[in-house]
């Protein structure tokens, strides 16, 4: 009986610690994604840029955005030329912010779950979480085009 105590215990704890567990994983992600792109021009493993890794998959969400949704806005709008291609740039920053914006409202969703009074490391991770993913969007869109590789563009 003490058994099965301390296993639904240790569930409840675990679920407990996890939105705090996936929002420090989000900074530690953003970290090192802004840690990696200065560099990731510099070491390839034929033709890839290696640490472009950690960048891939919110560059995939950022394009998915601006092909299929960012497109659509900017024609409904009429800011467009009329071809695919001034939409397209014109859709890139747009859709790069809404990716994060997204990133932002799940873990906003995580943290503030089921928030109690003593929850202050989860709204801390939260506002770090934020503030670390709008300097890795910045550094992308300062310093997303390379000599050798261009990250978003």
């Amino acid at each position: 009986m003490k058994s099965t105590f301390i296993q639904e215990s240790n569930a409840k704890r675990f679920w407990k610690n996890c939105p705090g567990w996936i929002l420090w994983g989000i900074v530690g992600i953003n970290l090192v994604s802004c840690a990696t792109f200065p560099f990731a021009d510099r070491f390839w493993l034929g033709e890839l840029p290696v640490l472009a890794i950690f960048q891939f998959p919110k560059l995939a969400v950022a394009e998915w955005i601006r092909v299929h949704v960012g497109i659509g806005i900017i024609r409904w709008f009429g800011m467009t030329g009329g071809s695919f291609s001034s939409g397209y740039i014109q859709a890139g920053p747009y859709a790069l912010v809404a990716t994060y914006l997204l990133g932002v409202a799940v873990a906003g969703g995580f943290a503030f779950r089921g928030i109690g009074a003593g929850d202050r490391p989860i709204c801390i991770g939260f506002l770090v979480s934020v503030l670390t993913g709008a300097l890795d969007c910045i550094c992308i869109l300062m310093f997303g085009h390379g000599r050798g590789v261009v990250f978003y563009g």
